[in-house]
Protein backbone atom coordinates (compact mmCIF):
# COMPACT_ATOMS: atom_id res chain seq x y z
CA UNK A 1 0.00 0.00 0.00
CA UNK A 2 1.58 3.29 -1.15
CA UNK A 3 0.05 6.62 -0.13
CA UNK A 4 0.52 10.24 -1.15
CA UNK A 5 2.28 11.76 -4.12
CA UNK A 6 5.62 10.44 -2.82
CA UNK A 7 4.31 6.86 -2.69
CA UNK A 8 5.07 6.25 1.01
CA UNK A 9 4.84 2.57 1.96
CA UNK A 10 2.24 2.09 4.70
CA UNK A 11 0.85 -1.41 4.47
CA UNK A 12 0.26 -4.66 2.66
CA UNK A 13 -2.62 -6.31 0.81
CA UNK A 14 -2.98 -8.78 -2.09
CA UNK A 15 -2.38 -7.03 -5.39
CA UNK A 16 -5.29 -8.71 -7.18
CA UNK A 17 -3.44 -8.72 -10.50
CA UNK A 18 -4.23 -11.07 -13.40
CA UNK A 19 -2.55 -14.48 -13.02
CA UNK A 20 -0.47 -14.13 -16.19
CA UNK A 21 1.02 -10.83 -14.97
CA UNK A 22 1.83 -12.34 -11.59
CA UNK A 23 3.57 -15.27 -13.26
CA UNK A 24 5.54 -12.89 -15.49
CA UNK A 25 6.82 -11.01 -12.43
CA UNK A 26 7.65 -14.28 -10.68
CA UNK A 27 9.66 -15.44 -13.70
CA UNK A 28 11.65 -12.20 -13.92
CA UNK A 29 12.31 -12.22 -10.17
CA UNK A 30 13.47 -15.84 -10.35
CA UNK A 31 16.02 -14.99 -13.06
CA UNK A 32 17.36 -12.15 -10.93
CA UNK A 33 17.56 -14.40 -7.87
CA UNK A 34 19.47 -17.02 -9.88
CA UNK A 35 21.97 -14.33 -10.91
CA UNK A 36 22.53 -13.36 -7.27
CA UNK A 37 22.97 -17.02 -6.40
CA UNK A 38 25.60 -17.42 -9.10
CA UNK A 39 27.41 -14.42 -7.61
CA UNK A 40 27.49 -16.18 -4.24
CA UNK A 41 24.56 -14.59 -2.43
CA UNK A 42 22.65 -16.83 -0.02
CA UNK A 43 19.66 -15.58 1.96
CA UNK A 44 16.40 -13.75 1.65
CA UNK A 45 15.86 -11.52 -1.36
CA UNK A 46 13.10 -8.90 -1.51
CA UNK A 47 12.41 -7.53 -4.99
CA UNK A 48 10.35 -4.40 -5.71
CA UNK A 49 8.56 -4.03 -9.03
CA UNK A 50 6.20 -1.52 -10.63
CA UNK A 51 3.61 -1.92 -13.35
CA UNK A 52 3.87 1.20 -15.50
CA UNK A 53 0.68 1.95 -17.39
CA UNK A 54 -3.06 2.30 -16.90
CA UNK A 55 -4.05 -1.25 -17.84
CA UNK A 56 -2.57 -4.08 -15.74
CA UNK A 57 -2.84 -6.42 -18.72
CA UNK A 58 -0.53 -4.33 -20.89
CA UNK A 59 1.47 -2.33 -18.31
CA UNK A 60 5.26 -2.52 -18.48
CA UNK A 61 7.05 -4.32 -15.64
CA UNK A 62 9.87 -2.26 -14.14
CA UNK A 63 12.32 -3.70 -11.60
CA UNK A 64 12.98 -0.97 -9.02
CA UNK A 65 15.35 -2.47 -6.47
CA UNK A 66 16.33 -5.60 -4.63
CA UNK A 67 17.09 -5.81 -0.91
CA UNK A 68 18.92 -8.65 0.78
CA UNK A 69 16.52 -8.61 3.73
CA UNK A 70 12.87 -8.91 4.66
CA UNK A 71 10.76 -6.42 2.72
CA UNK A 72 7.72 -4.42 3.80
CA UNK A 73 5.29 -7.16 2.78
CA UNK A 74 7.49 -10.08 3.90
CA UNK A 75 6.32 -10.20 7.53
CA UNK A 76 2.54 -10.01 6.94
CA UNK A 77 2.64 -12.44 3.97
CA UNK A 78 4.77 -14.94 5.89
CA UNK A 79 2.49 -14.57 8.89
CA UNK A 80 -0.62 -15.22 6.79
CA UNK A 81 1.06 -18.23 5.18
CA UNK A 82 1.74 -19.72 8.62
CA UNK A 83 -1.77 -19.02 9.87
CA UNK A 84 -3.69 -20.15 6.78
CA UNK A 85 -1.21 -22.23 4.80
CA UNK A 86 -1.51 -19.87 1.80
CA UNK A 87 -1.78 -16.08 1.90
CA UNK A 88 -4.18 -16.16 -1.07
CA UNK A 89 -6.82 -18.23 0.76
CA UNK A 90 -8.47 -15.25 2.48
CA UNK A 91 -8.50 -11.47 1.90
CA UNK A 92 -6.30 -9.60 4.34
CA UNK A 93 -4.99 -6.11 5.00
CA UNK A 94 -1.98 -5.15 7.13
CA UNK A 95 -0.92 -1.70 8.21
CA UNK A 96 0.94 0.14 10.95
CA UNK A 97 -1.51 2.45 12.71
CA UNK A 98 0.07 5.54 14.24
CA UNK A 99 -2.13 6.75 17.10
CA UNK A 100 -0.96 9.54 19.48
CA UNK A 101 -0.77 8.35 23.07
CA UNK A 102 -0.52 4.66 22.23
CA UNK A 103 2.94 4.48 23.84
CA UNK A 104 1.19 4.84 27.21
CA UNK A 105 -0.93 1.73 26.58
CA UNK A 106 0.33 -1.74 27.51
CA UNK A 107 0.25 -4.44 24.84
CA UNK A 108 -2.12 -6.52 26.99
CA UNK A 109 -4.56 -3.58 27.05
CA UNK A 110 -4.46 -3.43 23.25
CA UNK A 111 -5.16 -7.16 23.04
CA UNK A 112 -8.05 -6.78 25.50
CA UNK A 113 -9.45 -3.91 23.41
CA UNK A 114 -9.55 -6.17 20.33
CA UNK A 115 -10.22 -9.41 22.22
CA UNK A 116 -13.69 -10.14 20.83
CA UNK A 117 -12.34 -10.02 17.27
CA UNK A 118 -8.84 -11.50 17.61
CA UNK A 119 -8.14 -14.23 15.08
CA UNK A 120 -8.16 -17.77 16.53
CA UNK A 121 -5.95 -20.08 14.47
CA UNK A 122 -7.64 -23.14 16.03
CA UNK A 123 -11.13 -22.26 14.81
CA UNK A 124 -10.37 -19.86 11.96
CA UNK A 125 -12.75 -17.35 13.52
CA UNK A 126 -12.00 -13.71 14.24
CA UNK A 127 -10.25 -10.97 12.30
CA UNK A 128 -7.34 -9.19 14.01
CA UNK A 129 -3.70 -10.24 14.41
CA UNK A 130 -1.24 -8.00 16.26
CA UNK A 131 2.32 -8.38 14.97
CA UNK A 132 5.75 -6.79 15.37
CA UNK A 133 4.90 -5.32 18.81
CA UNK A 134 8.53 -4.45 19.60
CA UNK A 135 8.36 -1.25 17.53
CA UNK A 136 5.90 0.24 20.02
CA UNK A 137 8.89 1.02 22.23
CA UNK A 138 9.99 3.65 19.69
CA UNK A 139 6.74 5.14 18.35
CA UNK A 140 3.01 5.35 19.21
CA UNK A 141 2.00 2.75 16.68
CA UNK A 142 0.72 -0.79 16.35
CA UNK A 143 1.17 -3.18 13.43
CA UNK A 144 -2.19 -4.80 12.78
CA UNK A 145 -3.44 -7.37 10.29
CA UNK A 146 -7.10 -8.14 9.63
CA UNK A 147 -8.79 -10.98 7.76
CA UNK A 148 -12.10 -10.29 6.05
CA UNK A 149 -14.65 -12.03 3.86
CA UNK A 150 -13.75 -9.45 1.22
CA UNK A 151 -10.85 -7.09 0.60
CA UNK A 152 -13.09 -4.13 1.38
CA UNK A 153 -14.10 -5.62 4.74
CA UNK A 154 -10.48 -6.37 5.69
CA UNK A 155 -9.45 -2.77 4.98
CA UNK A 156 -12.49 -1.38 6.81
CA UNK A 157 -11.68 -3.46 9.89
CA UNK A 158 -8.18 -1.96 10.14
CA UNK A 159 -8.76 1.61 8.97
CA UNK A 160 -12.11 2.21 10.68
CA UNK A 161 -13.03 -0.36 13.32
CA UNK A 162 -9.63 -0.99 14.93
CA UNK A 163 -8.45 2.59 14.51
CA UNK A 164 -11.48 3.96 16.37
CA UNK A 165 -11.17 1.44 19.20
CA UNK A 166 -7.46 2.11 19.70
CA UNK A 167 -7.90 5.87 19.52
CA UNK A 168 -10.46 5.73 22.32
CA UNK A 169 -8.16 3.45 24.33
CA UNK A 170 -5.24 5.88 23.97
CA UNK A 171 -7.44 8.81 25.02
CA UNK A 172 -8.60 6.96 28.15
CA UNK A 173 -5.01 6.07 29.03
CA UNK A 174 -3.90 9.69 28.61
CA UNK A 175 -6.78 10.92 30.78
CA UNK A 176 -5.92 8.43 33.54
CA UNK A 177 -2.26 9.47 33.52
CA UNK A 178 -3.20 13.15 33.68
CA UNK A 179 -5.46 12.53 36.67
CA UNK A 180 -2.77 10.50 38.42
CA UNK A 181 -0.09 13.14 37.95
CA UNK A 182 -2.30 16.10 38.88
CA UNK A 183 -1.35 17.60 42.29
CA UNK A 184 -3.88 17.13 45.08
CA UNK A 185 -5.86 20.06 46.44
CA UNK A 186 -3.88 22.28 48.77
CA UNK A 187 -0.44 21.07 47.71
CA UNK A 188 2.41 23.55 47.56
CA UNK A 189 5.59 23.58 45.53
CA UNK A 190 8.96 23.94 47.20
CA UNK A 191 12.35 24.76 45.69
CA UNK A 192 15.38 23.71 47.72
CA UNK A 193 19.13 23.76 47.13
CA UNK A 194 20.81 20.39 46.93
CA UNK A 195 24.41 20.02 48.13
CA UNK A 196 26.67 22.26 50.20
CA UNK A 197 29.07 23.69 47.63
CA UNK A 198 28.78 27.08 45.99
CA UNK A 199 27.62 25.31 42.83
CA UNK A 200 24.56 23.74 44.42
CA UNK A 201 21.95 22.20 42.13
CA UNK A 202 18.28 22.88 42.76
CA UNK A 203 15.50 20.39 43.28
CA UNK A 204 11.87 21.14 42.56
CA UNK A 205 9.24 19.04 44.28
CA UNK A 206 5.75 19.03 45.71
CA UNK A 207 4.50 18.31 49.19
CA UNK A 208 1.72 16.19 47.64
CA UNK A 209 2.68 12.59 47.01
CA UNK A 210 1.59 11.27 43.62
CA UNK A 211 1.99 7.99 41.81
CA UNK A 212 2.12 7.20 38.11
CA UNK A 213 1.51 4.01 36.19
Amino acid sequence: VLTGAAGIFEGSRPAGLPEDRIQEMVDQSYLLARLFQELGYVGRCSIDLLLVGRDPESARIELIECNGRWGGTSIPMTLVNRLLGDWARRPYFARELVIPGLCDVATQEILSCLEDDLFDVRTGKGHFVLFNPGRRAFRPAVALLAFGDSQREAEHLVMQEATERLRKLALRAGSQIAQTLAPTSGSTTRIEPSGTSDHSSWEIGSEATTTAR
